[in-house]
């Protein structure tokens, strides 16, 4: 098989630090984003995916997950529900606050291609499932109850079983040396100020009481960009 053809790829940017204390200072933030054009010009103008995480050594732990579905990631990474996690639940504990952004940059390596929502909203779980194995309290409640129901044992989901089945099927995705966590030992938030998407198939909201089984149907395929 050939190698797979990256040029319509999320690419990775980061990590860059962020200074907790300081990101409701709009003098902070444009500063902070014109550092990041000049490292990769029209980042902060780019759309697509962000993931806030606290940092301590080498290890990097997963805190947020968050799109900015038709807007850029100037306007959207320091919103107002943001500065709020990080002042209240980033800047207290122990670690460097970092930032990761996924976006598409374009064939001419000038300025970056528009992500379609829908994409961003199966690229938002996709992340978070993979986010939830290292830090299963991480603040987003969008998508729990789904990513939850669709758990699986040793891949997504902890077990203590060591069965042929589970290690046969890890290395079927290449994952074998994929480890599963199962907490950071600190307390749950009791709220979190979230922004629930309102389109695709994962805007799927916690709701008490037992999980609903997913109704057979078609799968709809992100489009194309």
């Amino acid at each position: 098989m050939g190698i797979m053809d990256m040029k319509n790829a999320f690419q990775i940017f980061g990590p860059f630090e962020d200074e907790g204390v300081k990101v409701a200072d709009k003098e902070y933030q444009e500063t902070f984003w014109g550092e990041r054009d000049e490292e990769c010009p029209q980042l902060s103008e780019a759309n697509g995916l962000y993931v806030f995480s606290l940092r301590n050594g080498s290890n990097y732990e997963p805190n947020y997950v968050g799109i900015t579905k038709t807007r850029t990631f100037r306007k959207e990474v320091f919103n107002s529900a943001n500065v709020v996690k990080i002042l209240a639940s980033f800047v207290p504990e122990k670690g460097t606050l970092c930032l990761h952004l996924l976006a598409k940059p374009k064939d001419t390596n000038l300025g970056f291609y528009r992500s379609h929502e829908k994409s961003l909203l199966w690229l938002e779980m996709f992340i978070l499932l993979l986010c939830r194995r290292k830090n299963p309290e991480i603040l987003n409640i969008v998508g729990r109850a789904f990513l939850e129901n669709c758990g699986i044992e040793g891949i997504t989901y902890p077990t203590k079983r060591k069965h042929k089945a589970i290690k046969t099927f890890r290395n079927a995705l290449a994952i074998e040396g994929f480890g599963i966590a199962v907490g950071n030992g600190r307390k749950k938030p009791s709220a979190q100020p979230t922004i629930p998407p309102t389109a695709g198939p994962t805007a799927i909201q916690p709701t008490p009481g037992p999980i609903i089984e997913p109704t057979a149907g078609p799968i709809i395929e992100p489009t194309a960009q």
